[in-house]
C-alpha cells in the first residue's frame, strides 16, 4: 500500500509526529508518498521515514525548478495523490494549499484521513508577558 501525506506548512511538533506514527502503524504501508520541499507536515513525514527504523520506502515529488508560477504546485500535489492508494491530510484549518489537496483527492476518488490541528497552539513560541517591579534603591 502507498500512503500519501499532505498538510499545512504551519504544523510541526509532537502532535503531528504522533498522528504520523499512529496512521503508519494503522495502515502499515510499504511506501510513503509526499512532497519533497515543504516544511511542516511534509517535513515531519520525511523525517519520520528517515529516522523511524521501520524500513519505509519514501517516494518524494518535487516542484519543477524552471517554472513554479504556472500550476507547478497543483501538478506536484496531483502527482502525490495519483501515486497514493490512500491519503492523510493534517490541516491547520486555514491553509488553502491543503484544502486544494483535499479537493484533488476527492476528485480522484481517493479515500483519506483528515486531522485538523490548531497551528497557534502547536507552534506557539511566544514568551508570556511578565510584570517586573524595580527596586529604585538597587538601581542607585
Amino acid at each position: 500500500m502507498k500512503l500519501g501525506f499532505g498538510g499545512s506548512r504551519s504544523l510541526k511538533g509532537e502532535e503531528v509526529k504522533d498522528i504520523i506514527a499512529d496512521v503508519i502503524e494503522k495502515y502499515k504501508p510499504g511506501v510513503i508518498v509526499t512532497c519533497g520541499e515543504p516544511e511542516g507536515v511534509c517535513e515531519e513525514v520525511r523525517r519520520y521515514c528517515r529516522y523511524s527504523r521501520k524500513g519505509l520506502t519514501l517516494l518524494l515529488y518535487h516542484l519543477p525548478i524552471e517554472d513554479k508560477a504556472t500550476g507547478a504546485y497543483h501538478y506536484r500535489n496531483k502527482a502525490v495523490i495519483e501515486a497514493s492508494d490512500r491519503l492523510v491530510f493534517i490541516h491547520d484549518g486555514s491553509s488553502r494549499g491543503t484544502q486544494n489537496e483535499i479537493e484533488l483527492a476527492e476528485e480522484a476518488g481517493r479515500e483519506y484521513d483528515y486531522f485538523r490541528l490548531d497551528a497557534a497552539a502547536e507552534n506557539d513560541f511566544s514568551v508570556p508577558e511578565v510584570e517586573i517591579e524595580l527596586d529604585e534603591n538597587r538601581l542607585a
